[in-house]
């Protein structure tokens, strides 16, 4: 089972021997300090699970403490110990240090061990879901890879196959036209995609292909293939 790390910062040795008592006993590894200095020292190369603090200390209080070492471990569950819970105090905590929960002086020991708990809980919580959107990025990161190659094997195919392929919209606008379009109606790419289909349909099947087309629309075909009769740019009429 794994032994969670609490960094205890009280200033009062009797208090401090207490807490570090009762959350030994509850099964933390316990890191107790009695000053904000001695616990900068130790947060420049220790991370910890929870970090557990009195408010009032020599240096600094608690708040400015642990407003340092949200920096440093933004992971840390933040806990504050405090004898004065004006509503100043509480909001510069929530503030400035990003405070879990506040801790009432006195506390007893099923209380503290209940808070811990929550705390540890809360810090599982959010390291397990950093874990599934790390999973989840790489899996977006692995399928867009995946779509942006398959898009470029079928452009490619469609670029340098032989048939007249194009897309439009509900409308009949061209959104897409391959090579083959372009080499054979004698348009660029840029006028087809200024075009409807129907500006290269004749008088003898018109009706009959924009019949056909609004079939497909209308029941979702998503492929289709026909050939007909259209005039190419130069006025000639071919097959496609």
């Amino acid at each position: 089972m794994k032994k969670y790390k609490v960094l205890l910062v009280e200033d009062e040795i009797p208090i401090n021997e207490l807490f570090k008592n009762i959350l030994q006993q509850g099964g933390y590894n316990v890191t107790s300090v009695n000053t904000a200095e001695e616990a900068l020292k130790i947060l420049d190369n220790n991370s910890f699970e929870v970090i557990l603090t009195d408010n009032i200390l020599p240096e600094m209080s608690g708040i400015e403490l642990l407003k340092i070492a949200r920096k440093k471990y933004p992971d840390s569950v933040r806990l504050l110990v405090t004898g004065y819970p004006e509503t100043s105090i509480l909001e510069k905590a929530i503030n400035e240090g990003e405070i879990y929960r506040f801790i009432s002086k006195p506390v007893g020991p099923l209380d503290l061990l209940s808070t811990i708990k929550k705390a540890v809980e809360h810090y599982e919580a959010i390291a397990q879901n950093k874990e599934l959107m790390k999973t989840l990025e790489e899996r977006v990161k692995i399928r867009t890879k995946e779509l942006m190659e398959s898009e470029k094997k079928y452009r490619n195919l469609v670029e340098n196959i032989t048939d007249f392929i194009f897309t439009t919209d509900i409308n009949g606008n061209f959104n897409y036209v391959n090579k083959v379009c372009s080499r054979i109606s004698g348009y660029s790419e840029e006028e087809l995609l200024k075009m409807n289909y129907t500006d290269f349909l004749i008088d003898e099947n018109r009706d009959e292909i924009i019949e056909f087309y609004k079939r497909q629309f209308k029941e979702k075909i998503k492929k289709t293939y026909k050939e007909f009769k259209v005039k190419k740019k130069s006025g000639e009429i071919i097959w496609i």
